[in-house]
């Protein structure tokens, strides 16, 4: 058999080596996997700006705009250093000597000895932190913005790309006994949690949820959640207020805010929500400190931000021209902006939106369509927001499917929303929240919620979840 002679080529570098093993290009040979790489089906010369040698992967990859520069490896208190694409919830800043580098995962980031300063938000190696005389132990929470996200006062430009993320992979189950309810499958949740101090490191914001927005309001951050629902989101919920709890501070200044979506866009249901939740307003106002609808009287700027309801709506027309502040009558529209914030960037020019259920998202704007209670304050404690979670959602279903009552409480609206188990869970809850209240109050003169401030950390409840 006659043999087949290998074809010698020279390479445009000058190595001699076999035709098979090259490609052409403009009538030069490059030799395949060391001149120029396959790539999605396409062959890229060495040195072409589009292609870069990924150090994590050990393969050649398209430019993309994530692809960066940090830290790969970290032996004998010494780093190496290379090239990958850095994933939207894998933003592992570490500080060294040397500057900031985002570290390639978890598991190096892990492994790498380091501090984390709670005045600034940044994680510091040792090293650097010696540099720097940091001391831990007299380390306080500070308020800096050190996200690589523009600070906006909405989170609807950052909703999307937050919910993208696998958040089940970093969540344990806190949460056991589940008793399920079929209400608390019904509508989604949100959660916006206003802070004094503390700063949540950006990749665990991404992993666990967490938007953090600007808010004149209060000295810190307030960290708005993704939407939740179900027993799924509780868990998450549980995971977020441990965070919250362990990075974050509290005070007079802050309060919680519950959004709640999946009600049904009719203009009568609508009316009857409001019109429930004006029914229940006091009752209400007796779960939280005295002064939780006149916040005037303890907030540092002076101003109400959670009101009870002015009065009894008779009509969807005179609820929208109302809550349009007197500009705009109903015309079935729910998408037409607000009168007063046109382009959404200054919502604190809506004054109808700082009463205790606020129903702007509902009726105005092209947005995610939610109902907000305003009226809860500053807390991190899991058992008071599931709680307040449940017997929300309850007002919700009793307006969607509750016969109107003349003279409604609490009790009326859970009984109708839940199982006897349940049910006894939460009234045992209201009668707490109550007592202690009126006993702050009468007995201590703590009208804003001072004495809950101080113990909110160690305070436990019973609640449907646990």
């Amino acid at each position: 058999m006659r043999e087949i002679k290998e074809i010698k080529v020279t390479t445009i570098f000058g190595n001699t080596v076999n035709k098979k093993d090259c490609i052409s290009i403009n009538r030069e040979y490059y030799q395949k996997n060391v001149d120029c790489f396959n790539i999605d089906g396409r062959w890229f010369r060495k040195g072409n700006p589009r292609i870069y040698f990924d150090d994590v992967k050990q393969e050649w990859k398209k430019i993309t705009p994530n692809v960066i520069s940090g830290i790969i490896g970290y032996e004998n208190d010494s780093y190496k250093h290379g090239k990958f694409e850095k994933q939207f919830e894998y933003d592992y800043q570490l500080y060294t000597i040397y500057g900031g580098y985002i570290v390639c995962s978890k598991e190096l980031f892990d492994l790498i000895p380091k501090v984390f300063d709670e005045y600034n938000g940044l994680f510091y190696d040792y090293k650097y932190a010696c540099s720097k005389r940091f001391d831990k132990a007299t380390d306080k929470k500070g308020n800096a913005y050190i996200y690589s996200f523009e600070r906006l006062y909405n989170s609807e430009n950052l909703i999307e790309k937050f919910a993208q993320v696998d958040n089940s992979k970093y969540t344990e189950k806190l949460l056991v006994g589940q008793k399920y309810e079929e209400v608390i499958d019904k509508y989604s949740f949100g959660f916006e949690v206003e802070t004094s101090a503390g700063i949540i490191p950006e990749y665990k914001c991404k992993q666990l949820g967490l938007i953090p927005l600007r808010d004149g309001s209060i000295s810190g951050h307030e960290y708005t959640t993704i939407p939740m629902k179900g027993f799924a989101g509780i868990n998450l919920l549980a995971n977020q207020m441990k965070e919250l709890k362990s990075s974050c501070n509290i005070n007079k200044d802050c309060s919680v805010h519950l959004h709640l979506g999946g009600f049904p866009l009719e203009k009568a249901k609508i009316l009857d929500l409001y019109n429930l939740c004006f029914s229940l307003q006091d009752e209400i106002g007796e779960l939280f400190p005295y002064y939780v609808y006149q916040t005037s009287h303890y907030k540092s700027n002076g101003k109400d931000y959670c009101k009870k309801l002015p009065q009894k709506m008779n009509s969807i027309e005179i609820l929208y021209n109302y809550l349009s502040d007197g500009h705009a009558d109903w015309n079935g529209d729910l998408t037409r902006p607000h009168p007063s914030d046109p382009g959404r960037d200054r919502k604190w020019e809506v004054r109808s939106r700082y009463y205790y259920c606020n129903f702007i998202n509902m009726l105005f704007g092209n947005n995610i369509k939610t109902v907000e209670f305003r009226v809860h304050n500053a807390t991190t404690n899991i058992d008071k927001l599931v709680n307040w979670l449940y017997i929300c959602m309850a007002i919700l279903n009793y307006a969607e499917n509750g016969t109107p009552i003349k003279s409604i409480i609490l009790k009326d609206v859970i009984e109708f929303s839940y199982n006897e188990e349940t049910t006894a869970i939460l009234l045992d809850y209201i009668k707490e929240r109550k007592v202690y209240n009126k006993m702050c109050q009468n007995k201590f003169g703590d009208t804003y919620g001072y004495f809950d401030l101080i113990d909110d950390k160690e305070m436990s409840f019973k609640t449907p979840v646990n």
